[in-house]
């Protein structure tokens, strides 16, 4: 059976920080998707639906990609899919070169093993932490200190149909 897979870049610095703000500011608000033990804090890279045999071939073609890139987190922004009343909640990432390159990379690993990308690429790839998906804009007080420094790492994971990261499978 096909499962649904994404390679992305997780927090390793500081990731309960995210977890703690989503909770705070969103669980009241939060429709199936809220930062959490079953969903760590992550920066897709790109998703996709595989059988667990394509893995190695793909790990295999990523492992001499970056590991590690600086992750430049600039404000927290709302979106919202046309005909649903529920909003994204998520810490908007810069279009680094360097982040750019590495998603390149994983969508290139992907079309390379005939596998087609499940999130938007290029041009129209918009990086961002998603922090919950909630029913109502409120937001009170949220604390700057969420867009400090952190470390990020590539990572491939299984993810559940709203696109969180559940489980860690392999850290490159």
């Amino acid at each position: 059976m096909q499962q649904r897979y994404n390679f992305a870049l997780l927090s390793t610095g500081h990731p309960e920080r995210y977890i703690t703000a989503a909770q705070h500011h969103f669980q009241s608000v939060a429709d199936g998707y809220l930062l959490g033990n079953e969903s760590l804090p992550h920066i897709t890279l790109a998703q996709f639906r595989a059988f667990q045999d394509i893995l190695p071939p793909l790990i295999e073609a990523l492992e001499s990609a970056p590991k590690t890139i600086p992750v430049e987190l600039i404000g927290l922004g709302f979106s919202n899919k046309a005909g649903t009343p529920l909003w994204g909640a998520s810490l908007t990432v810069a279009r680094q070169e360097s982040l750019l390159t590495l998603h390149q990379n994983v969508v290139d690993a992907l079309t390379q093993n005939g596998l087609i990308p499940l999130n938007s690429t290029g041009d129209l790839y918009r990086p961002h932490l998603t922090l919950a998906r909630i029913n109502q804009l409120r937001v009170e007080n949220f604390a700057k200190d969420i867009f400090e420094g952190d470390t990020f790492h590539l990572a491939l994971g299984l993810s559940d149909e709203l696109g969180q990261f559940t489980r860690v499978l392999h850290r490159f």
